[in-house]
């Protein structure tokens, strides 16, 4: 016999409406892993050490060059196309972030040469 049998009360012998078919086990569904992704310390530190030596990659390149305009519409424009290239906003917004934060310790680091070189 193929399937199982019907439960007490349905109307098996109808080929339509919400009981008709084969009756079947319900499957439980599989976990799916979660979505956040935290990482280990050791494979944060890797992935720093690659990119302080490799640099960055030439969409990040373009997307500094539009942020160090100080233009909002410039800002709005490397947003885009971070998303564009990225996929999702969230994405988009998480590396352009990165990226200001990148420059701005890149401006301080500046700044204190000059006042390193004035005292001097």
């Amino acid at each position: 016999k193929m399937g199982k049998q019907a439960p007490e009360g349905s109307i098996a012998s109808y080929a339509i409406g919400l009981n008709k078919g084969f009756f079947v086990p319900k499957r439980d569904p599989r976990s799916k892993p979660s979505r956040i992704r935290k990482g280990s310390n050791r494979a944060r530190q890797v992935l720093k050490i690659i990119k302080s030596v490799s640099g960055l990659i030439p969409y990040e390149k373009r997307a500094v060059e539009l942020f160090k305009l100080d233009d909002p519409k410039m800002d709005k424009r490397a947003s885009r196309f971070l998303r564009k290239r990225l996929g999702t906003w969230k994405r988009a917004k998480r590396k352009r972030e990165e990226l200001k934060d990148m420059l701005r310790i890149q401006k301080a680091a500046i700044r204190q040469k000059k006042e390193e070189a004035k005292e001097e």
